[in-house]
């Protein structure tokens, strides 16, 4: 590997929409501005090929297959939504099938862990699911309700044989790939009377400089200017509570937007945990145990939460909040990490595909954080 090396992609006139790496490793896709053509570009010899008119620039339009075989792009003619199936080889992009779908306005596609199925989902103003093979065979259909808001987004298993799916009804639904039942219903709730449950509430010390001691930071109003002050010279940590507690004790963070979505951060490494955050109060993440369909610990912070992403090889969880702490959860323990560089904030973040690597990103800069946590 070459240390010095560099390279620039430039989408000229069109604008740069967005940039990815392919499954691979060796191609980045480029989506320009307007949606007009994905970029396919060899990082080895700088070569381009691409496909026509992708329906948008965001992620959920282009999907990998697992170990880049094969790549599936929706598109939208005619107010028809449709999706095709590539494949690169010695560098050109060749099409291998392509099929119309019964959606009504797609909202994004996802391949499944094994290559053997596509999931596709609706707009939010239809609840719906369609599995498709890569030929264009229609396997199933999932619509839960009618007439609602419906489909947030979906999140395949490792082992392929289970899909979540989160809607407007701040639910996430299991489904198994096999027989197509459902086999779990995952509510979110406003209070947690459950035995199995733990909350970890963020609480917050700081160190007065002219007294040269640590306290126990009190306002619990994140936007405040008494907040922002200490932020630089106290730490974070995590106090554990069960039994019945109440998510609506912290006012200040419950959102009262009409509409409400439920983020799934996907499944842990061995399938049996699943991440999401219901927007009702977006400072708290979930942690659900898929052997019992119950949260296992309810994860619950100062700031809203940005992002939360599983480590691909290890059972834990990284949590940002837009602030110089990193929050991780395992089945062992939680723990809040402070960032080194005061200044930096995490917006963002995302693991090495080997895991044990993670990289932070905030407004202008970025950090790779070394994880060694049990």
């Amino acid at each position: 590997a070459d240390p010095e090396w560099t390279a620039i992609l430039s989408e000229g006139d069109g604008g740069l929409g967005s940039a990815r790496w392919c499954s691979e490793n060796t191609h980045v896709v480029v989506v320009d501005e307007f949606s007009t053509r994905a970029c396919f570009w060899s990082v080895f010899d700088g070569s381009c090929t691409y496909a026509p008119r992708p329906k948008g620039k965001e992620e959920n339009f282009i999907s990998f297959c697992p170990g880049g075989r094969y790549i599936a792009i929706a598109h939208r003619e005619k107010s028809q939504d449709s999706i095709a199936v590539y494949t690169l080889e010695h560098g050109e992009l060749l099409e291998l099938s392509r099929f119309h779908i019964g959606t009504r306005d797609s909202a994004g596609l996802r391949w499944s862990g094994d290559g053997a199925l596509l999931a596709v989902w609706d707009s939010e103003l239809d609840c719906r699911v369609q599995f498709y093979s890569p030929d264009g065979l229609l396997c199933h259909e999932f619509s839960p309700y009618q007439n609602a808001l419906g489909v947030i987004g979906i999140a395949w298993s490792p082992d392929a044989k289970s899909i979540s799916v989160s809607s407007h009804d701040r639910s996430i639904r299991i489904l198994n790939s096999i027989s197509w039942s459902m086999v779990s219903h995952l509510c979110h709730s406003e209070t947690l009377n459950s035995r199995r449950t733990v909350l970890f509430q963020e609480e917050f010390t700081f160190e007065d400089p002219s007294e040269g001691e640590l306290q126990h930071h009190e306002n619990n109003d994140p936007n405040s200017e008494h907040d922002r002050y200490w932020s630089n010279s106290g730490r974070s940590y995590y106090a554990a509570k069960s039994g019945n507690v109440s998510l609506r004790e912290k006012e200040n963070t419950l959102n009262t937007s009409e509409i409400q979505r439920v983020l799934l951060y996907g499944w842990s490494s061995s399938g049996r945990y699943i991440a999401s955050l219901d927007q009702h109060f977006n400072d708290t993440v979930w942690i659900w145990n898929l052997r019992s369909s119950t949260p296992t610990a309810v994860l619950r912070h100062r700031h809203p939460v940005l992002d939360a992403q599983w480590d691909p090889f290890h059972e834990r969880l990284a949590i940002c909040t837009g602030q110089g702490t990193i929050f991780f959860w395992t089945p062992r323990a939680s723990s809040c990490v402070d960032i080194p560089w005061k200044s930096f904030q995490a917006s963002t973040l995302a693991w090495s595909p080997l895991g044990g690597i993670l990289l932070a990103r905030g407004r202008t800069s970025h950090l790779f954080l070394y994880v060694d946590l049990p």
